[in-house]
């Protein structure tokens, strides 16, 4: 399943969902984070990267909860999201 939604609207009208998505098989139960394109916020298509976001290391295997904004200091999108009661963040064009 999906949850945990942000939106973004980008230049020309195009949206992007960054959400939680629930894993299968050998993620069963274990969250991660992708990503899909709108032109009209009713059909959404996904990203053919996804995940975009796993859980590794400190994050124990799952990550949820993004939240994305431009960071004008950076110049680049930032994406911050939860992981083992923590918190991280990944710069967008690393990931």
């Amino acid at each position: 399943g999906v949850e945990a939604g942000d939106v973004q609207a980008l230049e020309g009208g195009r949206l992007v969902l960054y959400y939680t998505g629930r894993g299968t098989g050998p993620r069963e139960g274990r969250s991660a984070i992708g990503v899909a394109e709108s032109a009209d916020g009713l059909r959404w298509t996904r990203g053919a990267d996804n995940p975009i976001l796993i859980g590794r290391g400190w994050e124990r295997g799952s990550v949820n909860a993004p939240a994305v904004f431009f960071d004008a200091a950076r110049k680049s999108w930032r994406l911050f999201y939860h992981a083992a009661w923590l918190a991280g963040a990944a710069d967008l064009s690393e990931i």
